[in-house]
Parts: structure tokens; C-alpha cells; sequence
């Protein structure tokens, strides 16, 4: 699972290796969060929603749950061809925005 503050930044990424029966949870208003698989096989995971609150805590305590990991290494050039990616699609998003004479004010425009 990769992590960033910023969804445009690199250097706010948090990488979390997910093997096989993996639970993690994410504060998804501070995160924005992706999920990235190599290969050809599926891969399930269940989302749940929780409000924080002792609820959350009491869950996160009974199943021992820690802030430690260990960021798995990434070539820099595959994150820069990702980032690369990226770019283009918004690029793209936007011109096709500006076909229909709309105006892309960013991905988080509800509008668009």
C-alpha cells in the first residue's frame, strides 16, 4: 500500500508491504492511499469503515496493532514512471475537460 500526505509529492510517501492476511488502517482525510500489485492473480482485501473514537482504539489494542514498518525498498525510476503516468492521465483528464468547455480545477473537483 503506498501512502502520501500529498498525492503529488514522492517524499511524503509511506510504503506498507501487504502479505497475505495483512490488516492495516489508514486515516483515509490524511492519506491518500493506492494500492499497487504486481502480476496477474487477484488480489481481495475488505475495506471497513470506522469513526475514530474509543470504539476504533479498543479494536486497534485487542489485536495489538503498532505504528512500526519498515518503508519496502522501490526502484526511484519505476516511482518516477509512475509519477510520469500520473501526470499524463491528468493532462489528458484535463483536455478532455476542456473539450466539453469545463474547466479542470484539479482531481478533487467534484464538478469535473
Amino acid at each position: 500500500m503506498t501512502l502520501r500526505e500529498d498525492r503529488f509529492d514522492p517524499s511524503t510517501e509511506i510504503r506498507i508491504a501487504l502479505p497475505a492476511g495483512a490488516q492495516i488502517i489508514v486515516d483515509t482525510q490524511r492519506f491518500w492511499h493506492a494500492v499497487w500489485h504486481k502480476g496477474p492473480d487477484p488480489r481481495y482485501c475488505l475495506i471497513t469503515s470506522w469513526e475514530s473514537g474509543p470504539e476504533l482504539d479498543a479494536y486497534i489494542e485487542k489485536h495489538h496493532g503498532t505504528n512500526e514498518h519498515e518503508n519496502p525498498y522501490l526502484d526511484p525510476q519505476v516511482i518516477q514512471d509512475a509519477q510520469a503516468e500520473v501526470q499524463r492521465r491528468l493532462a489528458e483528464r484535463a483536455a478532455a475537460l476542456a473539450s466539453q468547455g469545463k474547466v479542470d480545477k484539479g482531481p478533487m473537483d467534484p464538478e469535473a
